[in-house]
């Protein structure tokens, strides 16, 4: 799930490391996403500005993949550098899975 929104909330280890986001799409829904350190540090740094957040939702719990200012640029569009990247890492578990 890609949420845009911002980030209005923080938990900090010894307790559970996680991120709160305000989705700004969807009126006062706030998810609470477990989260690296290094993702919580991050959030902090972008804790004033409108974000764009990528999050696994498995059931009623939500995983923070990466989260970045919601005006980056979200990825080149050049589909050979896309294919570049997934086969250059993924090449040996796609042939693996393939077999």
């Amino acid at each position: 799930v890609v949420i845009v929104g911002h980030i209005v909330g923080v938990g900090f280890e010894p307790g559970k490391a996680e991120v709160r986001l305000l989705d700004d799409k969807a009126v006062a829904r706030t998810v609470s996403c477990s989260a690296t350190e290094k993702q919580v540090e991050q959030a902090l740094v972008l804790r004033h500005e409108v974000v764009r957040a990528l999050v696994i939702a498995t059931g009623k719990s939500h995983r923070l993949l990466w989260v970045r200012k919601a005006d980056a640029p979200f990825g080149t569009r050049d589909p050979a550098i896309h294919r570049e990247r997934i086969f250059g890492r993924w090449d040996t578990t796609l042939q693996r899975l393939a077999q």
